[in-house]
């Protein structure tokens, strides 16, 4: 048995572990918010747009549009989600952003856009659930951490920023996703 510890990178095998390790807990918020959403339905598809156009927006604002492999992702999605949202323009200005912050979020948030897919026919793949995920960039970006060590000031702030992405896409949600028991029937 191990003595207990307050640092976060014991037991972290690489910085990806670590990434997903320290966020899990922002990771499982943000989807509980999207979980309410039917996205088989039109309105609540639009509403997963838009949460993830705002929060690209204010993503993108903070990492200066640079976000690593996620950069073109960041471009495509402003691209095709902000005509369907023209006077959408959080004014939140976020602290600065770490760009593999950013690059960690985005990118894998297009994995879990591909689960999300699955369940839906092809034609109720719009909006943000109409882009292809970028796995070469996801790919490309694991790779690349996976050479960086978990115990540094570096992967510190990596994490907390992270997190920070995390609850800019939570806030959105709550801005949003209207909670199950406020809905009108």
């Amino acid at each position: 048995m191990h003595p207990p510890t307050n640092d976060p990178t014991a037991g972290a095998t690489s910085l990806r572990v670590l990434l997903r390790r320290e966020t899990s807990q922002a990771h499982t918020q943000l989807d509980a918010q999207i979980a309410q959403l039917d996205l088989r339905e039109p309105g609540p598809r639009a509403v997963y747009s838009r949460l993830l156009y705002r929060a690209t927006l204010r993503v993108g604002r903070a990492c200066q549009w640079r976000a690593a492999e996620a950069t073109p992702l960041m471009a495509r999605m402003i691209e095709a989600l902000g005509p369907d949202f023209p006077a959408d323009n959080p004014p939140q200005q976020d602290a600065p952003l770490e760009a593999d912050a950013a690059a960690y979020v985005m990118l894998g948030s297009q994995m879990g856009l591909t689960l999300l897919r699955q369940g839906l026919a092809p034609a109720q793949r719009t909006g943000a659930l109409a882009l292809a995920p970028d796995t070469a960039a996801w790919g490309a970006f694991v790779g690349r951490i996976g050479r960086c060590a978990p115990g540094t000031e570096a992967a510190e702030r990596l994490v907390a920023d992270s997190c920070r992405v995390f609850g800019i896409f939570h806030d959105e949600a709550l801005a949003l996703v209207t909670p199950a028991a406020e809905r009108i029937p």
